[in-house]
């Protein structure tokens, strides 16, 4: 397979947004709102190869630092992106897994944070969880998952 090489430009448009779930909670027990918060936030890239479309799909949870098992919110948001001369850069593997290049990823990964962090703080209004500002994600302290085996 070709590497993409990161000087090379690839066109891409950002052609939709879609909430595909959302969980907010009522406020628990003794109505205390929590004082500060953990944000994970997981991301997974999908391909509609059909549409020339590469999805970032972002999950976030909003959970209590006091109680980690409190959920207070949740939210999958997907991001799609229209790409130009698809066939050129999203190349089929030899396990028939399409592969998006690293220079594609590290631009349409914030744009994708940021959108979901202006969703979640737009939803959020009115709310107990008004105050609640999901931080600035850096992409180069963003920790990978290892895949299991």
């Amino acid at each position: 397979m070709d590497e993409v090489k990161n000087d090379e430009n690839i066109e891409f448009r950002f052609v939709g947004v879609q909430i595909t779930s959302k969980n907010m909670p009522e406020l628990i027990e003794n109505n205390i709102v929590p004082a500060d918060f953990i944000y994970e936030v997981k991301l997974d890239t999908r391909i509609q190869a059909e549409r020339n479309i590469v999805i970032m799909s972002v999950r976030v949870k909003i959970m209590d630092a006091a109680d980690i098992n409190h959920v207070c919110a949740s939210y999958t948001v997907w991001c799609l992106f229209h790409i130009t001369e698809f066939e050129k850069f999203i190349i089929m593997n030899k396990d028939g897994l399409y592969v998006v290049p690293q220079v594609l990823e590290v631009t349409i990964r914030p744009v994708s944070i940021s959108t979901v962090r202006g969703i979640i703080y737009s939803d959020l209004k009115n709310t107990y969880l008004c105050n609640t500002i999901m931080p600035v994600v850096y992409m180069d302290q963003f920790i990978t998952d290892q895949p299991s085996n």
